[in-house]
């Protein structure tokens, strides 16, 4: 394994979709398309912003996959993963073919939903940050050897509360006024 280390987390961004770019590129070469999962967060948004400006990208060839969502957020929230990926990737890039997971809608049909079109062929590259207390996407490492919350095989999972507090120091939830913190998500 090589192991590289940068500067500041700009350059860090930089070279990962340097990578990402040409993973995409390679697979749209080799077999018309790429297929693609994206997580959100603060330890995506330089990578993603030097992923949107690579060039020779043919966008309209990319099947994205979004990883995982608040259960109950409405798109029009500003936490919203969807609203993330709309405005910091679909609607930079024109990527057509999306699969974002509605908060909005049962689980378990949009778990069904996007799990029968993730299964229908392999992922290319997924694109994963690993937040400020080790978690990825709503799978956070317990506290202490003792694990707080068993993550079932339902298509939504309790959120516990190191995750709701993670998710809070990232300043992604800025506040809810008149509402509760979402406690579910769905996830991939």
């Amino acid at each position: 394994m090589t192991v590289r280390v940068f500067e500041d987390k700009r350059s860090l961004g930089k070279a990962a979709a340097e990578q990402a770019s040409t993973a995409i590129r390679r697979a749209i070469l080799d077999r018309g398309r790429a297929r693609i999962i994206v997580a959100t967060g603060t330890s995506q948004l330089d990578f993603l912003d030097a992923l949107t400006s690579a060039q020779n990208i043919d966008w309209r060839r990319v099947e994205m996959f979004h990883l995982d969502e608040y259960v109950g957020l409405p798109i029009t929230h500003p936490a919203s993963f969807r609203k993330y990926l709309l405005e910091r990737l679909i609607s930079k890039t024109g990527i057509m073919q999306h699969h974002l997971l509605d908060g909005d809608r049962d689980p378990g049909e949009v778990v069904h939903r996007v799990g029968e079109a993730l299964r229908s062929a392999p992922v290319d590259v997924a694109f994963a940050g690993i937040g400020e207390n080790g978690h990825l996407a709503f799978n956070d490492p317990p506290a202490d050897s003792k694990p707080k919350i068993l993550i079932s095989s339902s298509p939504s999972m309790k959120l516990a509360a190191a995750s709701k507090w993670a998710r809070v120091g990232s300043r992604i939830f800025q506040k809810f006024p008149g509402k509760r913190f979402p406690c579910r998500s769905v996830r991939f």
